[in-house]
């Protein structure tokens, strides 16, 4: 009998993932740049009989890491979260879960399974540096980053994955390379305005305005309105999403979708108890749910008057036409109410051209579909409401 020696040994498979990773590529999607953890589970699997010691490192240590569990991603799943993306004001997380356990090493009995968790930060860039004279190293300069894209950056790491045998040499050893891959985007809200203001208010008089709140980039995002100070400050506001009519409470989270906004009614109603001819002030808070920092401060003024100086007549509705059609007219209705006992002879005027808004009486209080087509030319500029009367108005537009 012979032997052939020469032939080249086959090396054993010891180990791989299970689960996590598609053919080695840990895939995170879309995540927000908002200096929070992103939780992955990564499950590890011992193929051999033997006890092997599974080294864990990255290429990015700054922002990658290991444990073997994180109550945090435990909660999500409890929650059902749809995506990795960390949430910073959820209540139920914890932030020192992410800082505590971290491992560089898992043990693997033959035959094991075992999951690990995996852990990204992305980073905001706050300052870099700029030469100022090639000829001097130490010439340098600090200034603020350019504003981030809208759009999402790409960001890729490697995990390396190195197996031993107890006792065993380099034949009994084995490496993974799992590439962990991600989009990164900015996370920021944005609002039309800073400042919203109430001018003549009436105690005891509920006065409406609007605010936008915008978000361009290319995550969903969620957020909540609040009113800073007192339960009495609350007490003197209302928020009314306008697009669902859903009244919203300081618990209320409301999510815009990417690219998109969102339109709140705000109604301020000054408490009674309030001076007459004073100024009152207010802050409301809108908070980023997916970034504690991006926190947007709106503040309210007011001034306040006497009844008898102001409310001569009261407008009940608002007028807000949504989305509309070039070329296409549309009307929505006003009650103009005279709180005197005197008749008032109002004047109906617009800021626009009048081809473009008019004004039409109306025999009752529902508008009809064609009334801003059918009624083009007969048009109002002005209405005589009787003392404690009131009168119908269409705004056509």
């Amino acid at each position: 009998l012979s032997t052939d020696n020469s032939a080249p040994r086959v090396k054993q498979k010891l180990f791989g993932v299970a689960a996590g990773a598609t053919n080695n590529v840990l895939d995170l999607s879309l995540v927000a740049l908002n200096d929070n953890f992103v939780l992955k589970k990564l499950t590890l699997k011992n193929f051999s009989d033997y006890h092997l010691k599974v080294s864990l490192k990255s290429d990015n240590p700054a922002q990658v890491a290991f444990q073997l569990s994180n109550e945090n991603l435990y909660i999500s799943e409890q929650f059902q979260r749809e995506s990795p993306i960390s949430n910073p004001t959820n209540p139920h997380h914890c932030q020192l879960f992410n800082f505590v356990g971290l491992i560089d090493q898992v043990d693997l009995a033959p035959q094991e399974t075992k999951p690990i968790v995996v852990s990204f930060r992305p980073r905001r860039p706050i300052f870099k540096h700029i030469r100022t004279d090639a000829d001097d190293i130490q010439n340098r300069t600090r200034r603020p980053v350019e504003p981030l894209s809208d759009e999402s950056s790409p960001f890729e790491c490697h995990l390396i994955l190195h197996s031993t045998v107890a006792g065993g040499g380099d034949e009994l050893s084995q490496d993974i390379v799992v590439r962990m891959q991600a989009r990164v985007c900015r996370c920021q809200l944005e609002t039309d305005t800073q400042q919203v203001t109430f001018e003549n208010c009436v105690p005891g008089t509920a006065y409406t305005r609007e605010i936008t709140i915008s978000n361009r980039n290319e995550i969903t995002i969620p957020f909540s309105i609040s009113v800073v100070g007192s339960v009495v400050n609350a007490q003197a506001f209302q928020f009314v999403d306008f697009d669902t009519s859903e009244t919203l409470n300081s618990n209320t989270v409301v999510k815009i979708e990417p690219y998109s906004h969102k339109r709140l009614q705000i109604t301020f109603t000054p408490s009674m108890n309030l001076k007459q001819g004073g100024h009152v002030s207010y802050t409301l808070e809108i908070d980023n749910r997916h970034d504690i920092e991006n926190r947007l401060p709106v503040r309210v003024v007011a001034t306040l008057s006497s009844s008898e100086e102001t409310e001569l007549v009261r407008c009940e509705h608002n007028i807000n036409f949504a989305d509309c059609y070039t070329g296409y007219a549309t009307a929505q209705r006003i009650t103009l109410i005279n709180t005197t006992q005197t008749a008032l002879d109002l004047n109906l005027l617009s800021d626009l051209d009048a081809k473009q808004v008019w004004f039409g009486l109306l025999d009752d209080e529902v508008v009809p579909k064609s009334f801003a087509v059918d009624n083009h030319e007969n048009r109002v500029d002005e209405v005589i409401v009787k003392p404690g009367g009131k009168k119908n108005v269409a705004v056509c537009y």
